[in-house]
């Protein structure tokens, strides 16, 4: 079945892993490392935990067999040699969308203006107790607003939620004037 991941090598140190990893990287082939901090963390592999894992789709199990094969052979993993490799490596056309590394989400970092509007929120919230923190917060849902570059939709999410904060707070305050 296509798409279907396999492990293709276990490794007891988490380095090692690594090494292996780059090298199928370089070659462009999509690898992911699996129990990478449990092994980091314990140490050598626990049979309890397991080992860190590299783990490619089926239909690149066999190329990327043969890499690591051509790459290391009986031989102990030598980062110099390695780096070597890699750097000799001519750089692959960007592979289509469908076989691109796999990555998971916590990897990919925010934008600057996803960064903004996730302190906006933060501040609008904690400007419901401490009033002159609405012109910080004023000054961060501008930038996060009208900056540069993309914002996601958590970035977005955190906008609309940080201004409903921001009016709800203006408005207690002026609820509390008017009562006294």
């Amino acid at each position: 079945m296509a798409g279907q991941l396999v492990t293709i090598a276990t490794f007891g140190e988490v380095s090692e892993a690594h090494i292996a990893r780059s090298a199928l990287e370089a070659a462009g082939i999509p690898v992911t490392l699996n129990n990478e901090e449990s092994s980091s963390l314990f140490g050598q592999s626990t049979p309890v935990l397991g080992s860190a894992r590299l783990v490619v789709r089926e239909e690149d199990e066999e190329r990327a067999v043969k890499i690591l094969d051509e790459t290391f052979g009986n031989q102990p993993v030598n980062e110099a040699d390695l780096a070597a490799v890699a750097e000799s490596a001519e750089p692959e056309a960007e592979p289509p969308a469908e076989s691109r590394p796999i990555a998971d989400d916590a990897e990919s970092k925010p934008s600057e203006r996803d960064e903004y509007a996730r302190r906006f929120f933060l501040a609008a919230v904690f400007a419901l107790f401490l009033a002159p923190l609405w012109f910080y917060a004023l000054y961060l849902c501008l930038n996060a607003a009208f900056g540069e570059g993309p914002i996601s939709e958590r970035g977005q999410s955190h906008l609309i939620l940080g201004g409903v904060t921001l009016v709800i707070g203006f408005l207690l305050v002026v609820i509390f004037f008017m009562l006294l």
